[in-house]
């Protein structure tokens, strides 16, 4: 018996052994990108809940709606629709959506300036009117394949990012903390090379004010300075 065993593990050494080398690593085709253009950018519209690890557990409804029965306004957030919140309230929301569309002009502006030292960069297109094409999915390989002869560049990179709200409650009081996700995507003429996801905690810790969390755009920018900073990491790793 003990003899049958030690000849299963050296076949499962063996086998190991001989697949390793085989494993093709997608990422060393960025060694030869020189070209590379920005083709997508999704930022989600209404903030979200995340839990410690990133995970997207809700979408975030303000407090002050919860129990309300007026709940069919589209985009709660929009000012001057709702007769029934007060204008701090208002004021928050709207807070929340500048930051939301703060955050999509300048992550883009961020990550141009961050691939340059890396690669040429080529002018941003973005398919403002189709669909995001999630460059993994086996679906959209006719799809990518199109985008990427478009494009004539060498490669082609997408964005994805998602800005949240990270709550903690007590008995004292309730505080939330400002977080990221941000995933991004690479193509070349072969098809997907890869992604990463990186996920980041501002250290901004507020107290609920008037029954909602507010996000301002400033808190944006801080978030923005960190994420750029694991993101250059990134870059520097694939290329």
């Amino acid at each position: 018996m003990k003899k049958l065993l030690k000849t299963i593990l050296l076949l499962t050494l063996l086998s190991t052994i001989v697949y390793l080398p085989g494993c093709k690593n997608k990422w060393k085709r960025m060694q030869t990108v020189q070209t590379i253009r920005l083709t997508q950018v999704l930022t989600n519209n209404q903030l979200v809940v995340f839990n410690k690890k990133g995970e997207t557990i809700a979408l975030y409804q303000p407090a002050s709606m919860l129990n309300n029965t007026n709940n069919n306004i589209p985009r709660p957030y929009q000012p001057g629709i709702r007769q029934d919140i007060n204008n701090i309230q208002v004021k928050q929301m709207r807070n929340n959506f500048n930051a939301l569309a703060k955050l999509k002009s300048s992550m883009k502006i961020r990550i141009l300036k961050l691939m340059k030292p890396l690669f040429e960069v080529l002018p941003t297109v973005i398919n403002e009117g189709g669909s995001y094409i999630d460059f993994e999915d086996e679906k959209n390989k006719l799809k990518l394949t199109s985008l990427v002869n478009r494009s004539k560049s060498d490669a082609i990179i997408s964005i994805q990012q998602t800005l949240g709200i990270i709550e903690s409650n007590s008995k004292d009081s309730k505080k939330y903390e400002l977080a990221l996700k941000l995933k991004f995507q690479v193509a070349d003429q072969e098809g997907f090379i890869g992604s990463r996801e990186i996920f980041v905690e501002s250290g901004i810790v507020k107290e609920v004010s008037g029954g909602n969390e507010t996000v301002t755009e400033q808190d944006v920018i801080t978030l923005i300075e960190i994420t750029s900073k694991q993101l250059n990491e990134e870059f520097s790793v694939i290329k």
